[in-house]
């Protein structure tokens, strides 16, 4: 049996609308957060500072990257790849997967994962970068979904591409996805904490013990 994302150009579109669409939702999620950031920053005068968890460019700083951010690249690449590779040549992984119900529910989950990575992005503003960087005013920032998580994009992100992945028509392949990225974070993860811990000190340890990174209860 076929694919239905080869077989059916209807499952085939909803399933490229979706990506084309949550590209272009976190492209205005980013320009509205950075022009609202920009906006409070002028109202709250030089007697309060703005605060973030995410590292980026803005208000100087040098980079602290060290590679994570095309370790992530690839990782998201090599991901796609074996989840296409298991859905397309493994049809006895395809099980559960590949009907019309798995593909609406992946595409379901997906968007979950979309919105809450661009109500993260929105929630940081103008500090929202995809860099390594400590930025000269940065302080801890518990605003919106960062109450109780210390990474929400990135979880959102893990979680889209579990959705992409069933919608493509495998569980498993969906899983593989998820595992080879999420490997690829936690790197990237200890590097921005380190470096938040070594900016701002107790502020972010104290944060740090009252939210979880990904997954509340877990990690």
């Amino acid at each position: 049996m076929p694919l239905l994302i080869s077989d059916d150009i209807t499952a085939r579109g909803l399933l490229y609308g979706t990506a084309i669409a949550a590209v272009l939702a976190e492209t205005i999620a980013t320009h509205l957060g950075q022009g609202r950031g920009r906006r409070g920053a002028r109202l709250r005068g030089l007697g309060e500072s703005f605060a973030a968890t995410t590292l980026g460019r803005s208000h100087g700083g040098d980079s602290a990257d060290r590679g994570t951010k095309r370790l992530l690249v690839w990782s998201a690449a090599i991901g796609l790849t074996a989840c296409l590779l298991i859905a397309i040549n493994v049809p006895s992984l395809r099980f559960g997967a590949n009907t019309w119900t798995t593909l609406v529910f992946g595409i379901a989950i997906a968007w979950l994962g979309v919105l809450l990575r661009i109500w993260a992005v929105w929630s940081l503003g103008r500090f929202f970068q995809r860099d390594v960087m400590i930025q000269n005013d940065h302080v801890v920032w518990r605003g919106g979904p960062y109450r109780l998580l210390r990474h929400p994009a990135y979880a959102g992100t893990l979680i889209s591409y579990l959705g992409v992945g069933l919608a493509i028509g495998s569980w498993v392949g969906a899983l593989v996805w998820v595992a080879i990225v999420a490997a690829a974070y936690v790197p990237r993860i200890r590097l921005e904490e380190a470096e938040l811990t070594r900016a701002l000190g107790d502020s972010y340890r104290d944060y740090a013990r009252s939210t979880a990174r990904l997954v509340p209860g877990l990690w």
